[in-house]
């Protein structure tokens, strides 16, 4: 997402008097829908810190994400969770009554550092999902139906070209590791 192909897909889904409107007021797509994702990746770092084993997996990400504003409401994030994880029967009874929204939420503030990497903090599927509720109102005009996280996924994975991959760390760790691991190929099949 991180490559060029997510600026391509933008100016093809988003809408460009909207995104005007984003840069106009100083702010970048993609920084907005990273400032969107950021707690539900430290809501994930804290679940595995913590050992809590909330379940993000089919997580409606409208429950606590304003529409308008792009923002996460942290508190409903947390009962979200919770109560997803709970409803689907993740968590056993007694780890559930130790749980509560205030240590949580806390757990979730103490967590937060501008010092980390946002590409590090939040995952993929976080950022496809809060994508596709941004491609409605704030980036784009698209109706929900025709931009579900499953799809947009889809596009950029098909979008993301060879060179990008060329660019990146874990494309020179292969390499680097295909050298010292001779005569194994790892990237033989992708026309390295």
């Amino acid at each position: 997402m991180k490559a060029p192909a997510l600026t391509k897909f933008l100016w093809e889904y988003g809408s460009a008097d909207k995104i005007d409107k984003l840069k106009k007021a100083g702010k970048e797509p993609l920084t907005v829908l990273l400032e969107c994702a950021m707690p539900i990746g430290y809501l994930v770092w804290v679940s595995l810190r913590e050992s809590l084993a909330l379940l993000f997996e089919k997580l409606d990400f409208s429950n606590f994400i304003d529409k308008g504003t792009m923002t996460v409401d942290k508190k409903k994030l947390v009962a979200a969770v919770k109560g997803h994880t709970f409803t689907s029967g993740n968590i056993d009874r007694a780890k559930r009554q130790a749980l509560s929204n205030h240590d949580t939420l806390s757990s979730l503030e103490q967590i937060y550092d501008s010092a980390h990497d946002p590409w590090h903090v939040c995952r993929g599927h976080d950022l496809m999902a809060v994508l596709s509720i941004g491609l409605c109102k704030v980036i784009g005009t698209c109706q929900p139906h025709d931009v579900k996280p499953d799809m947009l996924e889809r596009i950029l994975r098909l979008s993301f070209e060879f060179s990008y991959f060329r660019q990146t760390q874990l494309y020179q760790a292969i390499q680097n590791w295909e050298k010292i691991n001779q005569p194994f190929l790892v990237l033989l099949h992708l026309g390295a």
